[in-house]
């Protein structure tokens, strides 16, 4: 079965065509003409403004790489049995080992800027399945658009404006919709061509206001006719301007004039360049803040900031996740022909304050609050523990032994009834009242003897035979009269206590 994609060899000798930043009429144009559906060029001058300018590359990978950085999972649908939720897992780890899922994202995440991203797959046949070998991305300037309707995006050939259709499971075709539109409209870098215009304006002006700066202006009288003397006047004035030396034949020194240019600061210059990368900043990343904090660095502003940054990532991750879904995870189970209804998710979920959750859950428990385990874990991101995983454990405090005197249940009594920094006063109350009960009722067990079969018992059956043989020997009704009061101490103060 042919599945791999048989493209134009020319596409891939083809390089881009570079448009000049300061011609505007230019940019108009290729924009113009990319509504009527002819986007090669737009997609060059887009690819132009992500080299050109850093400011632009900047702040587009820090969104490509918010949304790229994602951790995923494949999810069964809400109906799904168990043997579609063990055959999505088992896919889910396929393609961990296939595929660098993150790199793939990062690509896609290309069409934010332009509108589309077109992602070629390679399949190869595994021992059981077909998969993805590789999913390269292609330039932009590859593709076009039908003429009817200019929303059906097609490979282009050496035949027909319009090109050719996609090879069906051949390719990822993500559109993004940064704002409402057609392919070719529908791309950010379209709303950040004319800061894009203006800062290359203001930069190169700059620039040779700085060369200029303090150079003073040459103004040379003379009365030659010959075009080449007068050719060879100029060279001699812009020479000097560069080295500060020049040769000039004939004339007299009052006829050379120069006017120090030392007024201005080109702030004007800066000031454009300023407002330019604040409007790339906003359109891409919804603020400034993450750029430059300006006189607004604090910690209200931030706040506000980082909700948009989340709200922007938490809609590009939902409409990549979609296009997965579709176009890869579809692809697989269409020829494959697998019964399963796999969806892309990523994990949008802002990990909560650990400490704020640790101290709060307890209280609502004990307040009666019916709180689910798996909330929990979801809010926190803790992972569950796997089968035999071992899991962490509140450590028990052992209270140290101190020396007591008495014998018998007395001494086990006073054992009990010595002030522990662990008890509640109500916990406390009650081994005061033990102690109390047992001091009254006398020994009937000697307490050093029960200790010493304790340590000497080999196993729970060898200790109950012990134990019965020294019990023998006591008086159970005094015995009986001891464990009695004890526990009615405890009854008495656990109906006082609520």
């Amino acid at each position: 079965m042919a599945l791999n994609n048989t493209i134009n060899p020319l596409l891939h000798l083809e390089s881009a065509t570079h448009i000049p930043a300061t011609s505007v009429d230019a940019i108009l144009s290729i924009l113009t003409n990319a509504e009527r559906g002819y986007i090669r060029q737009q997609a060059d001058l887009f690819a132009d403004m992500e080299e050109r300018d850093a400011h632009i590359y900047a702040e587009i990978t820090k969104r490509k790489m918010a949304v790229s950085e994602l951790d995923w999972s494949l999810m069964p649908p809400d109906d799904a049995k168990a043997t579609e939720k063990k055959a999505i897992a088992q896919l889910e780890t396929r393609l961990r080992d296939t595929l660098d899922v993150n790199t793939l994202v990062f690509d896609m995440a290309n069409a934010i800027g332009y509108g589309f991203a077109g992602l070629e797959i390679e399949w190869h046949k595994t021992t059981d399945l077909w998969l993805p070998k590789s999913i390269t991305h292609r330039p932009q300037r590859w593709f076009t658009v039908d003429i009817e309707t200019r929303r059906q995006l097609r490979l282009r050939n050496n035949t027909s404006h319009e090109g050719e259709e996609l090879m069906p499971y051949g390719w990822i075709m993500h559109e993004h919709s940064s704002k409402t539109g057609s392919p070719a409209t529908q791309g950010l870098y379209r709303a950040l061509v004319l800061p894009y215009l203006f800062k290359n304006f203001a930069t190169k002006n700059w620039l040779r206001f700085c060369e200029l700066y303090g150079v003073p202006i040459r103004v040379l009288i003379h009365h030659e006719t010959d075009p080449l003397v007068k050719k060879e006047l100029y060279r001699a004035l812009e020479n000097m301007g560069q080295n500060g030396v020049a040769m000039l034949q004939g004339g007299l020194p009052e006829d050379l004039k120069t006017v120090p240019m030392t007024n201005g600061d080109g702030l004007a210059f800066k000031e454009l360049i300023d407002w330019a990368e604040r409007s790339i900043s906003k359109a891409i990343l919804g603020g400034t803040l993450t750029s430059d904090s300006g006189r607004n660095g604090n910690y209200a502003t931030a706040a506000v900031h980082d909700d948009v940054r989340l709200k922007i990532r938490n809609n590009d991750a939902k409409q990549l996740s979609a296009t997965l879904t579709k176009q890869l995870l579809g692809a697989i189970v269409a020829l494959n022909g697998l019964s399963i209804r796999p969806a892309f998710a990523f994990d949008t979920s802002e990990q909560e304050d650990l400490k704020l959750y640790a101290e709060a859950i307890p209280r609502l428990v004990a307040a009666g609050v019916q709180i689910p385990e798996s909330y929990a874990h979801t809010k926190l991101k803790i992972p569950y523990a796997v089968d035999g995983e071992p899991i962490l454990k509140m450590a028990s405090a052992v209270p140290a032994d101190k020396p007591v005197s008495g014998t018998g249940l007395v001494a086990g009594a006073m054992h009990l009834a010595v002030a522990n920094p662990t008890f509640t006063p109500e916990q406390q109350v009650i081994e005061e009242l033990i102690k109390t009960a047992v001091d009254k009722g006398g020994n009937p067990v000697q307490y050093e003897l029960i200790s010493s079969v304790i340590k000497a018992a080999s196993s729970p059956d060898d200790l109950a035979n012990r134990l019965a043989t020294v019990l023998a020997t006591t008086q159970p009704d005094e015995f009986r009269t001891v464990l009695e009061r004890a526990l009615f101490a405890a009854d008495v103060m656990g109906y006082v206590n609520g």
